[in-house]
């Protein structure tokens, strides 16, 4: 039996100008990261997997400088492609985040569908079981959105913005290869 730790990048530094997949993780959410890597069940970790986005690189790279571990980096763990409207308002992302989890089926604004995006977060998670097998523990570090499906799929529940972090910055725990939830989320640095 291992243990996955699915880590929500924390706060970035949000620049319209930017497209997001290529936002650096603030000052805050640098200090929350570096408290993160101080947590007991992190001394478990002996390998960390990210999201090729950079805010989720920021997180592995503070966490691979701890534990000086190579953090290794998959496509299949990026956020929810939405490529089609790039940044919007926070009302406006709001509106459109819930009503993507809410209609899975369906492609809001040119988003990524929810479960394609299920899908494909399942199947890098599945590459990560793979490739970890004899790992104590694992740390994956990504994002909300996908971490959020994934939770759904762990649940056994319909995608729903029931199952959505508070913030940025969160995290949950699974067994391996049982798939048995062991706490949904909760903050990096509480």
């Amino acid at each position: 039996m291992s243990k996955i730790f699915y880590i929500s990048h924390p706060e970035v530094v949000i620049d319209p100008a930017v497209p997001v997949p290529k936002w650096l993780l603030s000052e805050v959410g640098r200090a929350r990261a570096a408290l993160l890597c101080h947590r007991e069940w992190m001394r478990e970790v002996e390998a960390i997997y990210s999201s090729s986005e950079r805010k989720a690189r920021d997180l592995a790279e503070i966490i691979s400088a701890t534990l000086s571990i190579a953090p290794r980096y998959l496509d299949g763990l990026c956020e929810i492609d939405r490529t089609s409207t790039g940044f919007l308002e926070a009302k406006d992302h709001e509106a459109t985040a819930n009503a993507f989890f809410t209609h899975p089926q369906v492609s809001i604004s040119g988003w990524e569908r929810a479960t394609d995006a299920q899908a494909r977060i399942a199947a890098a998670i599945g590459s990560v079981i793979d490739q970890t097998r004899e790992a104590q523990a694992v740390a994956v570090c990504g994002h909300g959105g996908v971490g959020t499906l994934y939770l759904c799929k762990l649940k056994g529940v319909a995608i729903s913005p029931d199952e959505q972090q508070r913030g940025m910055g969160n995290y949950y725990a699974f067994e391996t290869p049982s798939l048995r939830l062991i706490h949904g989320w909760r903050p990096i640095d509480g």
